[in-house]
């Protein structure tokens, strides 16, 4: 429907970050395509998600 119109920019946006991270991770294809695949599917938000649960893991080691 028209929803995936206003989800368009933000894929593209992802991809370009997903594309940035492979690149200083050095990732090789198709590792790098599947970075890039799964952060436009999941999104600012799912990403986020991601983020704190594994910043919060790291803490609750060091603490």
């Amino acid at each position: 429907g028209k929803e995936l119109l206003w989800e368009m920019p933000i894929a593209v946006g992802m991809a370009f970050i997903g594309e940035a991270l492979a690149s200083w991770l050095t990732l090789e294809q198709p590792m790098a395509t599947g970075l890039i695949a799964a952060l436009a599917y999941l999104g600012p938000r799912g990403s986020e998600v991601l983020f704190i649960r594994w910043f919060a893991a790291k803490l609750d080691r060091q603490g």
